[in-house]
Formats: C-alpha cells, structure tokens, sequence
C-alpha cells in the first residue's frame, strides 16, 4: 500500500512518558510528545521537575494529565497548531478550549464510539448480519439480582457476563456455580452505574480467543492480520480478583493468515466496518471474536486505537505491503488531504508478540529501577534506544521493552509492569509463556525489586 501525504503535519501524543506515544515519527517529521516524565533518549515536552518532586498527585492517564493546570500551561505554550492525539476520545477541559490545540478524535467520534463499543448495543445494531453473535440475552445487574441462579444459568453449565460499558477485560466474567454468580451481581450492583446492562451469553466450549484490527477510510475499509488475544493469563495477570484489567497482549503468527479463519474473520470485520463507515467513523478499529475448530462467533468491537495497534506499528514493513494503521487513523481523524495511491496490500508478517506483564502480588511493589526504554536481547542486555527492531538483526533473539514501573515509584498490585514487543510468539504450545519469555520478564523482575 502507498500513501501520499503531507509529512509536515503538526501531529503530537499524549503519554505518562514520552516512549508510549512514540510511532508516528516514522510518518511525520515535525511529530512531539507532551508527557508527565522525561526520558534522555526519547525527545518530548515533559513536566519532569514537577512530577520529580512529586507535585503532581493524580492518576496516571490521558484524563488526569488534561486537567493539570501545569500540563495544560505546557500545551498551551508549546503546541499550538498541534493535532493531539489521545488514546481514547476525551472531553477536553474548557482550560484549553481556545488554545489553538485541536484534539482528535473530538466529540462526533466519541458519540460513534461509545454507541458501538456498548456491548448491549453492539448485539442489537448486528443482530440481522451475518457475523454470527453468540447465543446471548440483554438483561441488567439489576433484575439478575431478582433472579435466582437456576434461572439466570437456564440448564447451562457456565455463562459469559459481560457488562455493556467496561473495557479491557474488567467487566467480563465467566461463572459456573451459584455462589460466583452472586458475588459478581453484587459487586456490579455495588457501583452503581448509570448504564447497567450487561450480556449474558452461552459459553462456547474450547473457543480460542482471536481478533483483527482494519481500518476506517474514505478510500474504503482494510483490514490486518489474525491476531491471537492473549487476556487473562496466570503468568502475566491476576485472574482471581474481580475488577482488575485482563488484557496481557497479542500475537500475530504467520500460520493464522491463510485459511477460512483468516477469510471468515476478514470478512465480519468489513461488515462492521462498513457500518461504521456509514456511521461517520473514521480511523482505527478491532474486532474481538471466539474461535473454534469449525466455527467463528463475532464478540464486540472496539471502535478506537487497539491494543494490537502498538504491534502492527512496531512490525510495519512497507517493503512488503503492509497497511500503515496509524498513519491513516491520524490522517482520517485529522480530516487531513492525502491519497492512496496503491491499495493493494498484504498481510505478510513474520511471528511476533506483544505482553504486558502485570504486578502478581497482594502488597504495592516499589520499583527500585527502571529499564531504559529500548531494543534488548532476550537476556535483557541493552542494546540501544528506540521503537524499532534492527532490520538486519534476528528478530526472534530480540525484545523492545517500555517500562511502566519508572523507578522508584509505587506499583499496585494489578497494575502494568511493562510493555513487551517480540519478534517471535510469546505463549508455547502448552499455553505457558515461552521459555525464554518467562525467563526475560523474571530477569526484568529482578531489576524492578533490587
């Protein structure tokens, strides 16, 4: 695929710390980073000295980083003119309303998104194509609370329950005893949402979870790789608590991409894809599935930058024909001028992965060292700063590690350690990580603790 476009645009991230934002360089010259915390080898306009004394107190995301008046003086003065970026659609502080800053996606997408990724929702706008939902009912915490388990199990062993408006995992609960089903409608009930739907499913017995991002454009929807979903795993996170994220990465194998699988799950994602084209949704999108051995049911879609984003952007090979995902998501949320010259593409990628380690533990964790962000071997040796792999290089003996735990500050039992890139797979055959994974995060763990 080739794109014509101007490269000059003024593009920017938002991120905790500078090397979670960074990609887009590869597309855009005059691409920045406002982040919380400085990093020597990752340029960005930061509040190190402020965050360092530790003046800035709240939580470590987009939302809180947006209404800091000191991170809103630090926009204001340096990027004016600037498209900024943000993980999620957000709304933006009346403080900055007038700065000259535009932020995408704006208020339109965030209506488009929040109808889409509503779970209850996402099964009635479907219910009539042929992407093939699971057996499944709309109910609320509510009135399953006035239910008895026998009924709201209906002869069924196990059940999937699904709240309409969580994400990464934290409203997704499999149950098969009466007393687990109580404890969840309690706990969903206890807080109270003003949206308090949730899915209740059949659970479909040896299902693997799999996914595909594709891409929302006014040249027409394109859509990537099988992508194996990786969520919930004991090695990488806590999967006895309730409430806590479940998402640990993905994997892209090359024995995925050929076959009914791959063409089936092509196809559901261009149905959703067009009815979010039709919609007015522009950019990046994933759809969510479970797979068995002769059957695919369509599970959810999540109508903004994915999880796997980072990893097709990690990977992205133009000598072979790849679709640049994030530089046309910023190119459609931007309402940027900019033609596609060749659509044709492949999705020709060699094995790889991407994990998030999280903190098994039931104390905070204080992490003594932070890891440079950048290019290691798989012994966690250094090799040098940036986002990429070595083209010549062996990618399988290689890792590119962003680290969450900063140093010496205080880790919650839960919450992410690490992003993990991978040229090779990171689950073996058994469903264990791979040996020399597991062995890399303990390595990593080490450093952390010391």
């Amino acid at each position: 695929m080739k794109v014509r476009y101007d490269e000059n645009l003024k593009i920017a991230g938002i991120g905790i710390h500078p090397s979670m934002r960074w990609g887009p360089q590869m597309w855009f010259k005059n691409y920045q980073v406002a982040s919380l915390i400085d990093d020597p080898d990752w340029s960005s306009c930061s509040l190190e000295e402020y965050a360092g004394r530790g003046y800035y107190q709240d939580k470590h995301n987009t939302r809180a980083l947006l209404r800091d008046p000191m991170f809103q003086d630090m926009l204001k003065r340096y990027f004016e003119g600037y498209y900024i970026m943000t993980y999620k659609p957000v709304i933006v502080p009346e403080q900055l309303s007038d700065s000259g800053i535009s932020f995408v996606p704006g208020a339109p997408m965030r209506e488009i998104s929040s109808q889409f990724e509503n779970k209850a929702l996402f099964r009635e706008i479907f219910a009539d194509e042929s992407i093939n939902l699971p057996p499944h009912e709309i109910s609320s915490w509510g009135k399953l609370a006035t239910r008895t388990p026998s009924e709201v199990f209906a002869g069924r062993e196990k059940i999937v329950l699904q709240d309409a408006t969580s994400s990464g995992g934290k409203g997704t609960y499999i149950v098969g005893d009466a007393e687990s089903l109580e404890k969840v409608i309690e706990l969903m009930v206890s807080l109270d949402k003003q949206d308090d739907q949730v899915v209740v499913s059949d659970f479909i017995n040896g299902a693997a979870e799999r996914s595909v991002q594709g891409v929302v454009t006014r040249y027409g929807v394109f859509v990537g790789p099988v992508q194996r979903q990786i969520v919930a795993h004991p090695q990488l996170v806590d999967t006895v608590s309730f409430g806590q994220e479940q998402f640990c990465g993905v994997e892209i194998l090359q024995a995925d991409q050929q076959g009914w699988l791959s063409e089936k799950m092509t196809a559901n994602a261009r149905i959703i894809g067009e009815r979010l084209q039709k919609s007015g949704y522009r950019g990046i999108f994933g759809v969510d599935s479970l797979v068995t051995d002769d059957d695919i049911y369509t599970l959810e879609v999540n109508a903004r930058v994915t999880g796997a984003t980072p990893l097709l952007t990690v990977n992205y090979r133009p000598e072979k024909g790849h679709i640049p995902f994030y530089l046309l998501h910023i190119l459609e949320i931007t309402g940027a001028d900019y033609t596609i010259e060749d659509p044709q593409y492949t999705n020709d990628y060699d094995d790889c992965a991407l994990i998030i380690p999280h903190l098994l533990a039931n104390e905070p964790m204080t992490s003594r060292e932070s890891l440079r962000m950048g290019l290691y071997d798989l012994d966690l040796g250094f090799i040098r700063s940036g986002f990429m792999f070595d083209q010549s290089a062996d990618r399988s003996k290689r890792a590119i590690i962003q680290d969450y735990s900063m140093g010496r500050r205080l880790v919650n039992p839960g919450r992410r350690l690490a992003t993990i890139f991978l040229g090779r797979p990171a689950i073996a055959s058994d469903g264990r990580l791979d040996d020399k994974v597991e062995a890399l995060i303990n390595k990593a763990m080490e450093r952390w603790r010391e």
